[in-house]
C-alpha cells in the first residue's frame, strides 16, 4: 500500500483488521477451496478489490470466476495480477 497508494484487504498482520480470518479466506480463494463460484465472486466483490494478486505458488485459475466481474489477467513473473476494469 505504501508504494502503490492502494489499500489492501490482507497485508501485514499488524495493520490488517481480522488478519487471521481474512488470510484464511484469501488462501481458500487461491486454492479454489470454496467450490462455489458465487461465494468466491462474492468474497472479491464484498472486499471491494480492484486488484487481486495471486502469489507465485498458487495455480488455481481465478479467471473464470473474475472475468464476469470485469477482471482481466496479467502475469508478472510467476505471480498473477487480476485487474478489475474501472467501468465494471
Amino acid at each position: 500500500p505504501v508504494l502503490t497508494g492502494h489499500d489492501t484487504w490482507v497485508g501485514h498482520p499488524v495493520w490488517t483488521p481480522r488478519y487471521r480470518q481474512r488470510s484464511r479466506k484469501a488462501l481458500a480463494l487461491f486454492y479454489g477451496a470454496y467450490g462455489s463460484a458465487n461465494y468466491e465472486r462474492g468474497l472479491v466483490r464484498s472486499s471491494g478489490a480492484r486488484y487481486v494478486l495471486e502469489p507465485c505458488k498458487f495455480t488455481f485459475d481465478l479467471m473464470p470466476l473474475l472475468a464476469p466481474k470485469g477482471f482481466t489477467r496479467e502475469r508478472i513473473g510467476c505471480a498473477t495480477l487480476y485487474v478489475r476494469s474501472p467501468h465494471a
